[in-house]
C-alpha cells in the first residue's frame, strides 16, 4: 500500500549528506590567502568595462 503523502522538502537528508551538498546558508569558505592589489584592479576594470552580469561572468 503507498503513503498517502508527498514528500515536499526542499532538502533531503540523502542529498545534505552528500560530500558535494554546499548548504545555502553555509558561508563562505575560509580564506587561506589575502587578496593582492593586482587581482583587486582587475576586477574593478572588469566591473568597469562590461555592461552587464552575463558579459561579466565569460571574462572569468
Amino acid at each position: 500500500m503507498q503513503p498517502n503523502f508527498q514528500d515536499n522538502r526542499a532538502v533531503k537528508l540523502e542529498k545534505a549528506l552528500s560530500p558535494d551538498f554546499i548548504p545555502l546558508f553555509g558561508g563562505r569558505p575560509a580564506r587561506t590567502a589575502r587578496i593582492g592589489k593586482d587581482d583587486s584592479m582587475d576586477l574593478k576594470i572588469v566591473l568597469n568595462t562590461t555592461k552587464d552580469v552575463e558579459e561579466f561572468l565569460a571574462k572569468f
